[in-house]
């Protein structure tokens, strides 16, 4: 719970679920302190703002993950075709 330290982290525990192929989900649960408290970071690295993108992401957040891992921009829709 709360804000993982870095998106790459968060990607690699959540996809432990999805390894036989099946639909899974994720619930991340950050408090409004924990956020902003990782954004006063003096100068966070990319892995460190990618699960602020993440959690305040309003569209497909698998857009979010494939920009930050393959530098693609994979959405929802593409994944699900």
């Amino acid at each position: 719970m709360g804000v993982p330290y870095g998106l790459l982290d968060f990607v690699q525990g959540t996809g432990r679920g999805g390894r036989d192929g099946e639909r899974v989900q994720s619930l991340l649960l950050a408090t409004e302190e924990e956020v902003k408290r990782t954004l006063h970071v003096a100068r966070p690295s990319k892995d460190e703002k990618a699960p602020l993108q993440y959690i305040e992401a309003v569209t497909c957040r698998r857009k979010i993950i494939s920009q930050f891992l393959d530098a693609r921009e994979d959405t929802c829709l593409a994944i699900e075709a």
